[in-house]
């Protein structure tokens, strides 16, 4: 309906149409969906209009629980995993991600506010020891992705291929260096500060707030701007440095790199993973 088709040639020419049906059937139904409204709208209306436009989709099979995903995958990973993939793009684009945890755990506030210590806003560690002291990548961000049940915590460069390794030293350097000091006080109350502030504007933000009421209601629990206010200042630096230590593990790490790469390139980079 909306996500662009992806796959092998095969993979794709193996899809038939009955699958798509069956799937459609099996999963856009009632049960597993929430329809939420927000903005200047009438309750009045939000009844009428749902009424008009779903009152038709039955259910037909049972609806999937919250907790439907959790323990789907069964996979353990126990040393760093690293994947090169040829293009002939003149950049190279490359993640380093580590598995930590779902939305749905405890410590994902916590992840929050590490990927925020590496890149939010200029003075954040990346965008400084990347951008702004040395111009060595085009772009560079880090944010904690999550499901229902897994998640990682990723760090994404796109740069030229001379400046891979450079890049990829300074990155894993931050990396350790952040799992064995924490961030400072002041850091920290940066974040906190930023983060708040966000919070604030999402009152303005129509779409926000669908997503923070309206999306727990199939996979997770609601959480109020209130109360995330409150679980964020609660976070202190110890707690950061306990977190970043569990996710920041050689165990958890995977490295993926997509462009021009050369064997001796990827042997370098094996040898970087290994000391890390």
């Amino acid at each position: 309906m909306a996500w662009p088709t992806i796959g092998t040639e095969d993979t794709i020419k193996s899809i038939k149409t009955e699958m798509l049906r069956e799937y459609f059937n099996r999963h856009y139904v009632p049960g597993n969906m929430v329809l939420a409204f927000a903005g200047p709208i009438k309750h009045k209306n939000v009844f009428e209009l749902s009424k008009k436009y779903f009152s038709s989709l039955k259910n037909g099979v049972e609806p999937f629980p919250k907790d439907h995903f959790i323990g789907s995958i069964q996979e353990k990973q126990e040393t760093p995993g690293l994947h090169f993939q040829e293009d002939s793009d003149s950049q190279i684009e490359l993640q380093i991600c580590f598995r930590s945890c779902s939305y749905n755990d405890p410590d994902f506030l916590v992840l929050a506010l590490i990927s925020r210590a590496f890149d939010d806003g200029f003075t954040s560690r990346l965008q400084r020891v990347l951008r702004e002291e040395r111009g060595l990548v085009y772009s560079v961000e880090c944010r904690a992705t999550s499901m229902s049940d897994l998640g990682t915590i990723d760090f994404d460069v796109t740069m030229r291929p001379e400046k891979v390794m450079e890049v990829t030293n300074i990155l894993l350097k931050e990396i350790k260096s952040f799992s064995r000091e924490g961030p400072t006080e002041k850091e920290l109350n940066h974040i906190k500060k930023r983060y708040f502030f966000e919070l604030d504007s999402e009152l303005d933000d129509p779409y926000r707030q669908v997503v923070r009421y309206a999306f727990p209601h199939l996979y997770s629990r609601e959480i109020s701007l209130e109360e995330e206010r409150v679980l964020i200042k609660s976070i202190t630096a110890k707690k950061i440095m306990k977190v970043a230590e569990k996710v920041f593990e050689p165990k958890n790490l995977n490295l993926i790199l997509v462009g021009p790469y050369t064997l001796h390139l990827k042997s370098q980079l094996e040898g970087l993973i290994e000391q890390f």
